[in-house]
């Protein structure tokens, strides 16, 4: 199988999926997806043409009229986030139609970037340009806390991974809890049965059973699982609800000291993930 290469894509935890919703505006080349929070997001990944190809312009100035129609669509209700592989320096690059056309999008929607330095590795090893950036609008300038460029060793693409770091509130969507689902399981040893049996019965027998109409059936249907209801609820024994134990007085000033340490620890060592407030983005 040949290597695969070039193509757009979006990863998030597992945890944000009731937030985010994949779109499916774009084509090969640009991808997005919508986060619900204050306020609405919209990021788009991009992988923009490079200039190896005859129709190299035109599939870039193809892609930028893609680009400005998203925009058009939800900048007056979203922030909008664009990150990726841009294929061309922006910011200090030669002057081009390619660049131009760029800038002028840039220009029509307001928006904004930060130059990080040189993004693309060569082939001898050596970092040559910017092509990989972020892009945000004027207006949300003040929620882009930082924009910069990583260098991991670990790292093996011919591309620096570029971090964006947003304030962002998300909504919180409460979880139902387990006792909402389970219901409580009837012992039916422990039922007299018979006093239920007659119970049923002598609720019954005090219903008109006379059926003319689809209506009359509902109505019976809802009259019989009331009774039923009630006459199981009238004979399951109530729970006994004993005293609470004194609580065991095993707590001291070293432990105290202990379980401080750990929670200190706990919030520095997973900070960026309990930080409901902040959203990280890289490319």
């Amino acid at each position: 199988m040949p290597r695969g290469y070039g193509g757009t894509a979006i990863l998030w935890k597992k945890e944000l999926d009731t937030l985010i919703t994949p779109l499916t505006i774009g084509n090969e080349r640009i991808q997005g997806i919508e986060i619900s929070g204050e306020p609405n997001l919209i990021i788009l990944s991009v992988y923009l043409p490079c200039k190896g190809t005859s129709d190299h312009i035109d599939e870039f100035q193809d892609c930028i009229a893609l680009l400005n129609e998203i925009v058009c669509t939800y900048k007056l209700t979203h922030q909008i986030i664009i990150g990726g592989d841009l294929n061309e320096d922006i910011i200090n690059g030669p002057s081009s139609q390619r660049k131009a056309s760029f800038t002028e999008f840039m220009e029509d929607h307001s928006l904004e970037t930060k130059f990080t330095g040189s993004t693309f590795i060569h082939s001898n090893g050596h970092d040559t340009t910017a092509i990989d950036y972020f892009l945000y609008q004027n207006s949300y300038k003040h929620s882009v806390l930082e924009i910069k460029k990583l260098d991991i060793g670990a790292n093996v693409s011919d591309h620096y991974p570029i971090k964006m770091v947003l304030q962002h509130r998300r909504y919180l969507i409460q979880q139902k809890s387990l006792n909402d689902f389970l219901k409580p399981k009837i012992n039916w040893d422990r039922i007299d049965k018979e006093k239920y049996e007659n119970n049923i019965n002598s609720k019954l027998s005090n219903k008109n059973s006379e059926i003319k109409s689809v209506e009359d059936i509902t109505n019976a249907f809802t009259q019989l699982n009331e009774i039923i209801k009630q006459s199981t609820q009238a004979l399951i024994p109530t729970r006994k609800i004993g005293r609470k134990r004194p609580k065991l007085q095993v707590m001291n000033e070293e432990i105290k000291v202990a379980l401080k340490n750990k929670k200190i620890a706990f919030f520095l060592n997973g900070k960026l993930m309990v930080d409901r407030k902040r959203l990280i983005i890289y490319i």
